[in-house]
């Protein structure tokens, strides 16, 4: 029974054997998983760094812009809001009346075609008789 004792060791290596792989193939597993998280961080890390350079860009656009925009001499026209509104309302006033003056056009011209298709109606029924006297 000596080979008792050895085939207990070896079955003892072999189980801390096992267990070392064991182990060993999960911290291989966990080393890709926390490689790939590092990929994915990495890559948003890299999108989100392209996104605000980008959004400086445009900040500073905006900043020149609005410099150019305060540098520009007042505009000319209206001095007041007050001013515009009633420009605007003299134009509208003026639209509404000929307007107006469009829509009695519409109705006169209107009761002339009556009146000439009245006149033609007759002029036509006066020839149908005169085709059917003679």
């Amino acid at each position: 029974m000596a080979n008792a004792p050895k085939s207990d060791e070896l079955e003892d290596a072999r189980a801390r054997l096992e267990a070392a792989l064991s182990s060993l193939a999960q911290g291989v597993a966990s080393s890709r998983d926390a490689l790939d998280m590092a990929a994915t961080v990495a890559s948003d890390n890299a999108a989100t760094t392209a996104r605000l350079e980008t959004l400086e860009k445009e900040n500073l656009k905006l900043h020149e812009q609005v410099a150019a925009f305060a540098l520009q001499p007042e505009p000319a026209g209206p001095a007041t809001n007050d001013e515009a509104i009633t420009a605007l309302e003299a134009g509208k006033a003026r639209l509404a009346k000929e307007n107006q003056e469009l829509a009695h056009s519409n109705t006169a011209l209107l009761a002339e075609k009556a009146s000439i298709r009245e006149d033609l109606d007759k002029t036509i029924a006066e020839l149908e008789g005169m085709m059917a006297e003679a």
